[in-house]
């Protein structure tokens, strides 16, 4: 049961959890929502990023589609596996 909290919300607990330290696989969800080049594309610009702004990077990938929600899911499996 959701709670009512939104998308939003939910994706905002996950990154405090994996900020904690606890890695999670969120794989099987990003390869059904994110196209593999555009996860590439995005890790990459996480992996060179000195300044954490997720409006500067959905500025940056806007014109692919991506949404907000994407891009987050996708910083969270960065600080997953990168982060701790």
């Amino acid at each position: 049961k959701n709670k009512g909290l939104s998308i939003n919300e939910i994706l905002n607990e996950i990154e405090t959890i994996v900020a904690s330290g606890t890695k999670l696989n969120l794989d099987y969800i990003i390869d059904q929502e994110i196209d593999e080049n555009d996860q590439d594309d995005i890790y990459d610009y996480f992996s060179n990023f000195k300044e954490d702004n997720l409006d500067a990077v959905f500025e940056e990938f806007k014109d692919s589609g991506m949404s907000e929600e994407h891009i987050q899911l996708m910083r969270i499996k960065f600080l997953s596996e990168y982060g701790n």
